[in-house]
């Protein structure tokens, strides 16, 4: 007879106390609103541009088995952290996506890593305090500036909710580790709070190394003071080994960079031109700290009444101290690209939310049960909703598919194109293509073959003088590349074979390959490492200025742009320009083409290509007179040719618009 079975006993879950339950709640929503809001909500893009085109192209060039990444040009070593293109490019080639889909389904995810990180952060500082933690995970998640113009949103917030939407960019990353640092740091355990702290450490240079000095600093300040207090001499050993093991972790990246800086002698890191620095007041506190700032200084009128509510708040000091003194020095130096004022207050928001979390918290346990949770989470979303949606608004429309600057690049022609250089960069390693200057940088940052030359955007910074790391200067290679667009295949043929290109990059349209080429505000461009000081707006003359971030030519009615090219087998030139609004009347004249044209009547507002047919060639000074105001962006000269691209198929005459990939050797022959 079978024994009589026993009742098996159900685990028991720890009961919680009300405000417990509520921790917990803020908590969930925290969570749902980073992965569900903050995602976009699954916002995905194959064209991400801004900082995410220059750890693109790196992350392409490793995938060529240079671990330590390239910028554009060959031999110019990537300047950022190297952790995250390297982790993304490996991933992305692992599952057999582009870097860009690759980072899009990473960001939903990576949503999260902010409250979590609060949730640890917040254990240690309140243990057990489950509403505590739940308050503050729920602000720094959730709450946002009273601002809603696109200098306090996203890229340029200083909150830590702003930089977690969507997609996720080094700066958010490294804010995260910022708030592990923290917890790291605060563990009672010795080998957890050496091993995990220098690690954190190296983890953070490697992402971000503004960022990871910084968090260097507040180490170094935290554990002196608590050695000071503590009489603990022991704290400054554990110093000690943690600077030892954040250096060694991280030494397969800073030494080779300490070496390049050694050689290049300076560091180019200056960012759009005419860009006024950050500025705090206290208006500007209230509006761009928003709920976080009003709860925070509330906290401080709590302690200073001698309410000591929460947490010993020794950290918070220390972290504002280390910090505020950078403000001062930035604005003493006019702005500073390593410590700007605008990042030392993003790395500040932690400790203003530690803060605002204890002044939250201490109202809420004044009404009864649920009732304060309940309306401190709708304070919290509602005062979010108008920056909030803005966010999203901007993070939507912020570029789309296929356009760059302005100029209209189509995936369905360029992004074949691009691929294939991928492919050749991942098979052969370093692969450098001569391409138009217009095109440059984006076949870089698509691909990852490095390029001759061409226009860099403020985010595409050099990071190092490249003259004497690839032999040749930035402006130098301008003019090298504006000589051979400007001579026709010959001077294409002459720079690829000095230059030792691997594919020429060219365009067919009609059956004809463009071979002259100018980006006429190519002529005005400043180089990168004066930028810093040169105006966004140039005035050339009374009627044409150069409009910097956009690397454009503004003609007012009247202005001529002029070039002389002696092109006598050219047989179409092409005319790029942008219109702001409709016009009815022609926008535009040219002469010395064999007859003057106007075109652009009726044109739509937005990107315009103007072709005119030249059947005798260009013989004589062509002449583009503005009828309306414009921007002019390119000028191309097609010209018939017959050549086999490197693929081996036939091309030429035959084959489709739009860009293909040449052999020089097939292309130039002995040219």
């Amino acid at each position: 007879m079978a024994p009589p079975r026993l009742p098996m006993a159900r685990p028991r879950l720890p009961r919680l106390e009300p405000d417990e339950l509520a921790g917990v709640a803020l908590i969930l929503v925290a969570l749902g609103f980073a992965l569900f809001v903050q995602s976009g909500p699954f916002l995905r893009s194959n064209f991400i541009l801004g900082d995410i085109a220059y750890h693109r192209g790196v992350a392409y060039t490793m995938q060529g088995g240079n671990l330590q990444g390239e910028g554009p040009y060959p031999g110019l070593l990537s300047y950022y952290g190297g952790l995250y293109p390297l982790l993304l490019g490996t991933g992305a080639e692992i599952v057999g996506l582009t870097f860009d889909r690759f980072l899009s389904a990473v960001s939903w995810l990576a949503t999260l890593f902010l409250p979590l990180s609060l949730v640890l952060l917040g254990r240690r500082l309140w243990e057990t305090d489950l509403l505590s933690i739940g308050v503050l995970t729920l602000l720094g998640t959730v709450a946002a500036p009273f601002a809603v113009n696109e200098s306090s949103l996203w890229v340029w917030t200083i909150l830590p909710s702003g930089a977690n939407f969507w997609p996720l960019f080094p700066r958010d990353l490294a804010l995260v580790l910022l708030v592990l640092v923290a917890w790291a740091v605060l563990a009672e355990a010795r080998a957890a709070r050496v091993a995990g702290t220098g690690l954190l450490l190296a983890v953070t240079v490697l992402v971000h190394l503004q960022i990871g000095i910084a968090a260097a600093l507040l180490v170094a300040a935290w554990l002196a003071v608590g050695a000071a207090r503590e009489r603990a001499p022991g704290l400054i050993a554990d110093l000690g080994l943690i600077a030892l093991i954040a250096a060694g972790a991280s030494v397969w990246w800073w030494l080779p960079r300490l070496t390049t800086f050694s050689q290049s002698g300076r560091l180019i890191l200056a960012d759009f031109q005419g860009q006024s620095a950050f500025r705090m007041d206290l208006p500007g506190f209230v509006v761009q700290y928003g709920l976080v700032g009003l709860l925070a200084v509330g906290a401080l009128l709590l302690l200073w009444r001698r309410h000591r509510p929460g947490p010993d708040l020794t950290i918070v000091a220390v972290w504002l101290a280390v910090l505020l003194p950078f403000v001062v020095l930035d604005r003493l130096l006019g702005g500073t690209d390593f410590f700007s004022e605008r990042r030392v207050w993003l790395m500040a928001s932690i400790p203003l939310l530690l803060l605002a979390a204890v002044a939250a918290t201490w109202l809420v346990r004044r009404l009864p049960g649920w009732i304060g949770a309940t309306a401190l989470a709708a304070v919290i979303l509602l005062t979010a909703l108008p920056a909030t949606g803005a966010t999203q608004a901007v993070v939507r429309a912020q570029w789309p598919s296929g356009e760059a600057a302005g100029q209209v690049l189509p995936p369905s022609l360029w992004g074949p194109v691009w691929r294939e250089l991928n492919r050749r960069v991942r098979r052969q390693g370093s692969y450098t293509v001569l391409t138009y200057d217009s095109n440059a940088a984006w076949t870089w940052s698509f691909s990852g073959a490095q390029i001759v030359s061409g226009w860099l955007p403020g985010y595409l910074k050099l990071g190092f003088d490249p003259e004497p790391l690839t032999g040749y200067s930035h402006r130098e290679r301008l003019e090298r590349l504006n000589g051979a667009f400007g001579t026709g295949l010959p001077g294409i043929c002459e720079l690829a074979r000095k230059m030792s290109v691997d594919a020429l990059l060219l365009e067919r349209h009609d059956g004809l390959v463009g071979t002259y080429d100018l980006t006429p505000a190519s002529l005005y461009r400043v180089d990168p490492a004066d930028r810093a000081d040169a105006p966004i707006l140039q005035q050339i003359d009374p009627d044409t200025t150069y409009v910097a971030n956009f690397d454009r030519l503004r003609l007012k009615n009247g202005a001529t742009f002029g070039l002389d090219w002696r092109a006598p087998n050219v047989r179409q030139l092409v005319v790029e320009v942008r219109t702001n609004e409709r016009f009815e009347q022609p926008i535009l004249r040219v002469s010395g083409t064999g007859e003057v044209v106007q075109l652009g009547q009726g044109a739509q507002p937005g990107y315009q290509r103007f072709t005119i047919q030249t059947p005798g060639g260009l013989g004589r000074p062509i002449e583009i007179r503005a009828l309306r105001p414009f921007h002019l962006m390119r000028v191309t000269g097609y010209e018939r040719l017959e050549l086999l691209d490197g693929l081996g198929g036939r091309q030429g005459s035959g084959g489709p618009d739009g860009p293909f990939l040449a052999a020089p050797r097939r292309l130039c022959g002995n040219r």
